[in-house]
C-alpha cells in the first residue's frame, strides 16, 4: 500500500469528533438504544441509503439504519459529488480511507473487477480528496460491520448510469458466485433549505419512489418537485443495480429533519435510512 493511496481525513473535528476515543464514544452514544443489534437477526441489505450530514444532525437516522441490517465486509459506497471534481465514476484505486479511528481499506479485487473492458468505472481520486458524503459514514461502518473493505464511487453524471448499474450488478453476482458477499451503499441527503413541513412532504415523495423500487419514478419526482436530494444520481445507479440482483422488499428505517437538532423549522434538510433487499 503506498502513502499516496491514502485517503486522509478531511472532516474530523467539522462534520464529526477529531479524536479517536471521543469518535468511539460517539459510536456508542448513537447505537446505544440498540443494544442487542449485534445479536439479534437482520436483514441482509441488496442496497441501503444512509445520510451523510454532520453527526449531531443525521448520525441518529445512520445508527437506527444500521442497528436493522447486516452489511456485507464489502461495501461499494456510491456517493455525489459535491465538488465537481474529476470524472464521473470516479473509483478511488487501491489503498485506504483514513479516520481518527483507523484505516478503512479499499478492496482491490471488487474494483478491479469493475474495470472490465467496456465498463463506464475509471480510478480517480478527485472526485474524492475533499468529497465529505463518505467519509463522514466511515465510524458507523466500523462500528457496525465487524470486517470491513470498501470501493468508494462518486457519481457526477447521468452518462452511463444504466451501464454502471449492470456492471455493478454482474460484479457483484460474480463475487457472490465466488463465495463473497458485497452491498451496494448509497451516500445521500434528502430536500435541502425548505420549511420542516415541505421537507417532510417533498423527502415523502421521493421516498415513496425509492421504496417502490422505481429509479424513473424517483428522477421523475426528483426533477419535477425540485428536490434537492444531493445523491439522487447514486441513488439511480443503485437501484438500477439492486433491480437486476433481484430486489423485491424494501423498508424506511428512521427519517428526520436538522430542525429536532437545531430547533430550526423555518429552512432545514431531510435525513432517511432505508434499505432493499
Amino acid at each position: 500500500m503506498n502513502a499516496h493511496e491514502i485517503r486522509k481525513s478531511q472532516y474530523a473535528g467539522t462534520f464529526y469528533s477529531a479524536g479517536a476515543s471521543e469518535l468511539v464514544s460517539d459510536m456508542t452514544s448513537y447505537f446505544k438504544e440498540f443494544p442487542n443489534h449485534q445479536d439479534c437477526e437482520r436483514i441482509k441489505p441488496i442496497m441501503a441509503l444512509l445520510p451523510h450530514a454532520g453527526h449531531v444532525f443525521s448520525g441518529k437516522v445512520t445508527a437506527a439504519t444500521l442497528a436493522e441490517i447486516e452489511l456485507a465486509p464489502r461495501i461499494i459506497v456510491l456517493c455525489p459529488n459535491h465538488t465537481r471534481q474529476g470524472q464521473n465514476l470516479g473509483v478511488w484505486p487501491h489503498g485506504a480511507w483514513q479516520n481518527p479511528i483507523g484505516l478503512v481499506p479499499t478492496d482491490k479485487f471488487v474494483s478491479e473487477k469493475l474495470m472490465g473492458e467496456g465498463s463506464p468505472f475509471v480510478y480517480d481520486k478527485a472526485p474524492h480528496i475533499n468529497e465529505h458524503s463518505i467519509e463522514v459514514l466511515l465510524p458507523f461502518l466500523q462500528y457496525s460491520v465487524p470486517i470491513l473493505y470498501i470501493v468508494p464511487i462518486s457519481v457526477s453524471s447521468f452518462d452511463n448510469v444504466e451501464i454502471a448499474a449492470t456492471t455493478l450488478a454482474k460484479c457483484i453476482k460474480q463475487e457472490k458466485e465466488e463465495g463473497r458477499e458485497v452491498s451496494i451503499l448509497v451516500s445521500s441527503d434528502m430536500n435541502h433549505f425548505s420549511s420542516d413541513e415541505v421537507n417532510r412532504y417533498k423527502d415523502k415523495l421521493a421516498l415513496d419512489a425509492l421504496l417502490n423500487l422505481d429509479p424513473q419514478a424517483l428522477l421523475d419526482t426528483v426533477q419535477k418537485e425540485q428536490i434537492s436530494m444531493c445523491g439522487i444520481l447514486p441513488a439511480i445507479v443503485g437501484l438500477l443495480a439492486s433491480k437486476e440482483l433481484g430486489a423485491t422488499k424494501s423498508k424506511l428505517a428512521a427519517y428526520d429533519t436538522s430542525a429536532k437538532v437545531s430547533g430550526d423549522s423555518s429552512s432545514v434538510v431531510g435525513y432517511a435510512g432505508a434499505y432493499i433487499w
